[in-house]
């Protein structure tokens, strides 16, 4: 496993983004677990062959401070994972805001251009 302790907000939802392939083709003995926290977020086993394929996982935070661990497995040849990137997600109150936010400024921007 590799993993990162991120800094979270407990009860926020989080972006999980990651890029996995199977090259080689074999499938068994195959295995990928993605964890959030300590939990199993995300599993696969005996995976066939197949190219770069993102991977979305949608979290919860229980804590302050989650540990994201990912771990891959292929007996035969290799797994690769690549651009793993987290984020939050928005809460929804705060794409209203920025919503309203952007059309008072169109609003304005617009009565600025008409005189």
């Amino acid at each position: 496993f590799i993993s990162q302790s991120l800094a979270t907000v407990v009860g926020a939802s989080y972006n999980i983004h990651l890029w996995l392939a199977n090259l080689s083709g074999f499938s068994g003995d195959t295995q990928v677990e993605v964890r959030w926290g300590g939990n199993v977020v995300y599993s696969a086993a005996d995976i066939p062959g197949f190219g770069y394929t993102q991977i979305i996982i949608d979290p919860v935070a229980t804590s302050a401070n989650t540990v994201l661990s990912i771990g891959l497995r292929d007996d035969a040849f290799f797994l690769n994972v690549d651009d793993i990137s987290v984020r939050q997600v928005p809460e929804p109150a705060t794409l209203a805001l920025l919503l309203g936010g952007l059309v008072v400024a169109g609003l304005s921007r617009r009565r600025g251009s008409t005189t």
